[in-house]
């Protein structure tokens, strides 16, 4: 029996939560208050993350304080599974599956003007360098980017969706089932508000009354939408104290606070990677069966595998390809909607659309620059991978045929530079106008060093990212920021070491070249190659520095896009 506790702030669910994690073969699982549990292998983490909640408030700041519940939920799911194996009953205080759902939109209404201007740096410095650290490097696993404005904005654009898609993404993010049965704490907003603020440590972004009566009215309209597919219950703790609260929720939930703990049932103890699965299982509500879906799971076959429960067989089935999610490929962070110009940019092995932040603030408005999010990072983590580095080329040309018709250049970065370049050959005959490739960090399409980066072991795999000096070797140090960015990782160098170039007519556009005098994965004659694949001109910019040499050399870059794409229509000084 998985269950989630919800209700708006100040209804007591932590207490309750805590009083019944003492009843035999009860755990609770919190992934915004792991730190309450010294044991909590996440407590450390939690208590920073935590910290960083409290400045996204102090900030008044709905981007950065949804990216900070994105990093706590990313919690979640390990904690759950540690539950399920020791415990017949796990109570989620904050679901994954069910509290985002009336949260996101009510952040989304009132995230204001989409510039950050200097609250992330406020934000940053609110925290303190200890706590800085940690959840910057939480944030890189997570996200594959370090800007939590990007992944704040991200989020908040999944409010506007169909709330059964919205439930799709959120099962698909945090790799969470949804529970067996929810009960809802049910409080007055007045009392609520009196509560709340009574607390010693102050009251969050969202706690006034306006914002508490409408998420107390979103959470009827989601849990009546629910009530369909899972078994909802109510408790009134109008003038009562918590343990009579926690009683009433013990008894809903079958927990016999007198009884020995009971043997463990099987939970969600592992999620394989790599096919997107639908699982249903049944359970009573007024003699009826009802469907469950469980969310997107990753295996390594090329298949869909289904997980059983008690009475059904293991099965393996094709795996369907989802219809073209354009927003889910195309990211912008900035606001252009007058401009001429278009610069589609495609990450590196491992990296994430939110790279490319930095590039689309310093560019807008005269550009606009759309991001691509590879499978398989972020909200993307339970998209299939794609099977070839054409075929992920192909999906981002069928991504960017919905958009406008206006001159579109590429940059692309080590693996992206071969996305990029695949992505123009096909684009060429559409009826997008492609004037530029600036292809960075990559030798020409043909270059082949037989590297075997994705079918080394893990150790290796890390020493090659250290070896790049593109991640900060402290999250090395960390298993859970391991697990969460080798898969993806692996799957990008599979993808570009396996890729093979199609001999082909060369591509109309210009191609300009920028190279890391000391990058190891290239060295400027494998660049000067990518003459050979244009019709246009070609020309090669060296500059200081290894593979990510452009993280301190954006200035010179930005310089070429702006020559290359605007010309003399570019800002004046």
């Amino acid at each position: 029996m998985r269950a989630a506790l919800v209700g708006i702030d100040g209804t007591g669910k932590t207490t309750v939560a805590r009083l019944l994690s003492t009843a035999p073969g009860v755990s609770v699982v919190h992934a915004i208050r792991a730190h309450d549990d010294p044991d909590s292998p996440e407590a450390t983490r939690s208590l920073h993350l935590a910290r960083a909640s409290a400045a996204a408030d102090l900030i008044g700041s709905s981007p950065l304080k949804v990216a900070v519940l994105y990093l706590q939920l990313c919690q979640y799911a390990p904690a759950e599974r540690r539950a399920t194996q020791r415990s017949a009953i796990v109570l989620a205080d904050r679901h994954p599956l069910v509290d985002p759902l009336v949260y996101l939109p009510m952040f989304a209404r009132i995230a204001g003007d989409p510039d950050p201007g200097d609250a992330v740096l406020r934000w940053w410095a609110e925290q303190g360098p200890e706590t800085a650290r940690a959840v910057r490097d939480w944030l890189a696993a997570c996200s594959g980017g370090t800007d939590p404005w990007a992944l704040g904005l991200d989020l908040l654009r999944l409010a506007a969706a169909p709330r059964d898609e919205l439930a799709q993404r959120l099962a698909d993010m945090f790799s969470a089932a949804p529970p067996d049965a929810v009960v809802r704490l049910q409080l007055p907003v007045d009392e609520a508000l009196r509560r709340t603020g009574s607390r010693r440590n102050g009251t969050e972004l969202h706690e006034d009354a306006r914002l508490l009566t409408g998420l107390a009215r979103a959470y009827d309209d989601v849990l009546d939408w629910l009530s369909s597919r899972v078994t909802v219950h109510r408790v009134d703790c109008v003038g009562r104290d918590a343990t009579s609260v926690a009683d009433e929720v013990a008894g809903l939930l079958g927990v016999d606070t007198r009884a020995p703990a009971p043997t463990p049932v099987a939970g969600p103890t592992a999620y394989p990677s790599r096919a997107m699965e639908q699982h249903t299982h049944g359970h009573r509500t007024g003699g009826r069966r009802r469907p469950l879906t469980h969310p997107p799971q990753r295996t390594t076959s090329a298949s869909a595998l289904y997980l059983p429960h008690s009475g059904e067989t293991l099965m393996n089935a094709p795996t369907p390809k989802p219809p073209m999610d354009r927003q889910a490929w195309l990211r912008r962070y900035t606001n252009a909607p007058d401009t001429r110009h278009r610069l589609v940019c495609l990450p590196h092995a491992g990296g994430s659309a939110s790279f490319y932040v930095p590039l689309a603030r310093a560019l807008a408005p005269e550009i606009d620059v759309v991001a691509v999010q590879y499978p398989g990072r972020q909200d993307r983590r339970a998209d299939p991978f794609p099977a070839t580095l054409q075929d992920l080329a192909a999906d981002v040309a069928e991504a960017l045929r919905g958009e406008p018709a206006v001159p579109t250049a590429f940059f692309g970065h080590s693996m992206g530079a071969a996305v990029a370049f695949e992505a123009i050959r096909l684009l060429e005959n559409s009826t997008t106008p492609v004037t530029a490739l600036f292809a960075s960090g990559r030798g020409a399409p043909p270059v082949n060093r037989g590297e075997r980066v994705h079918a080394m072991s893990q150790e290796n795999v890390l020493a090659e990212l250290r070896g790049l000096e593109g991640t900060d070797s402290r999250m090395f140090d960390d298993p859970e920021i391991i697990e969460m960015i080798i898969p993806a990782l692996r799957n990008d160098y599979r993808l570009i070491e396996t890729y093979r170039y199609a001999p082909g007519p060369p591509v109309a556009c210009p191609i300009r070249g920028f190279l890391g005098a000391q990058d190891p994965k290239v060295d400027e004659g494998e660049m000067k190659l990518w003459a050979d694949h244009t019709a246009g001109s070609f020309d090669l910019t060296l500059l200081p520095g290894g593979h990510f040499y452009l993280v301190q050399h954006q200035p010179e870059i930005l310089d070429a896009i702006r020559n290359t794409l605007l010309g003399d229509d570019r800002p004046q000084p």
